[in-house]
Parts: C-alpha cells; structure tokens; sequence
C-alpha cells in the first residue's frame, strides 16, 4: 500500500528500523522529530536470579530500550 503525503503511518515487524526514524523518498527529507517524553517518576532495580542471566538480561533490556521510547 501507499501512504500520502505527510501521513504519519506504522510499520509493522521492521526490526532494522530504530525507534522514531522517519522514511522518506527524498534524501533530503526534513526528518520528523520525536516528542519529549516526561522524566520516569517510577524506577525499579531489576537483578539477575544468577550469573547466567546477566547476558540475557542486558540483551533483552537493551532490545526493550530500543523499542520503548518511554523505557530508559
């Protein structure tokens, strides 16, 4: 399908696209800006049950941080 214009749409299962990149036809594209998010007013210490978690742990925070714009 085709969007116009300035339509703002979703891409689904784009996996190589960062969060908040604007695709454009142009090279010169002005690109969209993201939004300022509030401060986290919540924060939470997450530790690993042992060693063996870690690395899966900081892989998937990592890929929750990157997906998340609101996740620091």
């Amino acid at each position: 399908s085709q969007a116009e214009s300035g339509a703002i749409v979703a891409i689904g299962k784009a996996e190589d696209l960062p969060l908040g990149i604007t695709l454009a036809a142009q090279s010169d594209a002005e690109p969209f800006l993201m939004p300022e998010f509030p401060k986290p007013v919540y924060s939470r210490t997450i530790l690993p049950k042992s060693q063996s978690d870690v690395e899966k742990m900081s892989t998937a925070l990592k890929e929750l941080a990157s997906t998340k714009a609101t996740v620091r």
